[in-house]
């Protein structure tokens, strides 16, 4: 996974006046093998399983999107996907 979760993590935990909790993360699904947890925060599965997830966790009320680059060729499927959920993207 990259350091981009972490750094996301870290830079939410530094505006914690904004009332944000990150309860999990999803990794690309490109992976060979998924971390137990990114920067404290454990990993729910991997991108392409975002619906199962959010149906496992109806307490998620938002899902921020932080992908790299080389990732920005799922966006169009994982929108699909979130678009069947009631979360706010960012």
């Amino acid at each position: 996974m990259s350091d981009l979760a972490a750094q996301v993590i870290a830079a939410m935990k530094q505006q914690e006046e904004l009332g944000l909790k990150v309860v999990g993360v999803l990794t690309h699904d490109g992976l060979a093998e998924i971390p137990a947890s990114v920067a404290g925060v454990p990993v729910m599965g991997k991108a392409a399983e975002i619906g199962e997830v959010l149906k496992k966790s109806p307490t998620i009320q938002q899902v921020l999107i932080a992908l790299p680059g080389e990732q920005q060729a799922g966006l169009k499927e994982l929108m699909a996907e979130l678009a069947l959920h009631t979360v706010d993207v960012k």
